[in-house]
C-alpha cells in the first residue's frame, strides 16, 4: 500500500472495491489523455485503431488498475504527453519549458551575459 492509496481509502473508506475503482478510473484517465496527445499530434493517423491498441489491451488497463503506483504513473504520464502535444501543437494550455521571463527580467545584466557566454562556450 501507498500513501496514494490511503489518501483513496481516507476519501472512500476501507473498501477494497471502491479504492480498485478509484485507481482504474485514474488509470483509465491517462490512457485518454494518451489518447488524446495523439489525436492532437497525427490529425490525420487511423484515431480507430490507436484506439483499440490503447483501450483493448490488457496490460494498460487490467495491469495497471490495482491499488499502487502504476496507475498514478500512468494517468502523469498521459498529462503529460497531452501537455507536450499541446505545446508542440502551440494549442493553449501546454506547459513551457524554461524559466519565466519574469525571473529573466529580475537577473542582472551580468549574471545574464555570464549564463549566456556559458551556454555558448558549452554548446557544441
Amino acid at each position: 500500500m501507498s500513501i496514494a492509496a490511503g489518501i483513496v481509502m481516507a476519501i472512500v473508506g476501507v473498501n477494497k472495491l471502491a479504492t480498485f475503482l478509484v485507481f482504474s478510473w485514474l488509470s483509465f484517465m491517462g490512457c485518454l489523455m494518451f489518447f488524446r496527445a495523439f489525436t492532437l499530434t497525427f490529425p490525420k493517423a487511423d484515431h480507430r485503431r490507436y484506439a483499440y491498441m490503447l483501450f483493448f489491451l490488457p496490460s494498460l488497463i487490467f495491469w495497471t488498475a490495482d491499488v499502487s503506483k502504476e496507475s498514478l504513473m500512468v494517468l502523469a504520464g498521459g498529462l503529460m504527453a497531452y501537455g507536450a502535444a499541446k505545446f508542440l501543437a502551440r494549442k493553449r494550455g501546454g506547459f513551457r519549458i524554461g524559466r519565466p521571463r519574469s525571473v529573466h527580467r529580475s537577473l542582472r545584466s551580468t549574471e545574464r551575459n555570464s549564463c549566456s557566454s556559458w551556454l555558448a562556450s558549452s554548446w557544441p
